[in-house]
């Protein structure tokens, strides 16, 4: 029996949502760090002076999660930290 806390609730994108997805449908089928993301989606919150500034590096990396459990987005198989690419849901996604 399926409970009313069982059943995934509907995607709703917000701002930062669908600029990331815009930005992902740019980067083509090499994909980008969460780094990379969170520098375009937050600019002043990415640097050299990251953890004084709010870490949009992580940021990104809970949204890319949000992202991937909606089957928006996966990462790619690579040597050394994860890139991230949008899958055929992904890019479906009017931006």
């Amino acid at each position: 029996m399926t409970t009313a806390g069982d059943r995934p609730k509907p995607w709703k994108p917000n701002v930062a949502d669908l600029r990331t997805i815009a930005y992902l449908k740019t980067c083509g089928v090499d994909g980008a760090a969460a780094v990379e993301v969170g520098a375009v989606i937050w600019p002043v919150r990415v640097g050299h002076t990251v953890a004084a500034q709010g870490g949009g590096d992580y940021a990104a990396q809970m949204l890319l999660g949000r992202l991937r459990k909606q089957g928006l987005a996966r990462t790619l198989n690579t040597d050394g930290s994860s890139r991230w690419s949008l899958t055929t849901k992904g890019r479906g996604v009017a931006t």
